[in-house]
């Protein structure tokens, strides 16, 4: 009984921090009378506390029923829209850091930060994808990271050979 309510409270605080195990699903695991039901968002927010109490096996005590109503209304309120709106985030910041890399190699002194700004685009950009295969600024700051990373491995190239081998 105490071990549902502290689930039901513990998904009731956990729902920003929820992850995406497949594009457009969020699977929430839950743990009830020594089982795991996986469940998503979108059935959470659809389910009623009869659903609920046939899922777990056992009728629900009031304070666990209180506690179901209020993580329904958050799922509701800002469940899914919250873990899009982080994965966007995710594609939009790739996006920029590997803008900025490439950009960086055309100016001097932000040249120097290209290397990691590009690694970093990349690294965001994958997450994003992995998360959000069709998030399209996501790929295009994977592009711009992995094109700033050859770019610089070429003008190191071109610099080590001019001074290995200089002209006249």
């Amino acid at each position: 009984m105490k071990l549902s309510f502290v689930l039901l409270a513990l998904l009731l605080f956990s729902v920003k921090s929820i992850a995406a195990n497949s594009p457009r699903v969020y699977l929430f695991p839950v743990v009830a009378s020594g089982r795991t039901i996986i469940l998503d968002l979108d059935k959470i927010s659809s389910l009623k506390i009869k659903e609920v109490q046939k899922l777990i096996g056992r009728r629900l005590t009031l304070k666990e029923k209180i506690g179901f109503t209020i993580l329904k209304q958050q799922v509701k309120k800002r469940g899914v829209t919250a873990v899009e709106k982080e994965i966007k985030d995710n594609g939009k910041t790739s996006f920029i850091l590997g803008l900025i890399g490439l950009a960086g190699l055309v100016v001097p002194l932000i040249g120097f930060f290209s290397l990691p700004l590009a690694i970093i685009a990349i690294a965001v950009g994958n997450k994003a994808k992995k998360l959000n295969p069709d998030d399209k600024k996501a790929k295009t700051g994977v592009i711009f990271g992995w094109i700033t990373i050859g770019l610089l491995v070429t003008i190191m190239a071109i610099v080590v050979l001019v001074i290995a081998f200089p002209v006249g």
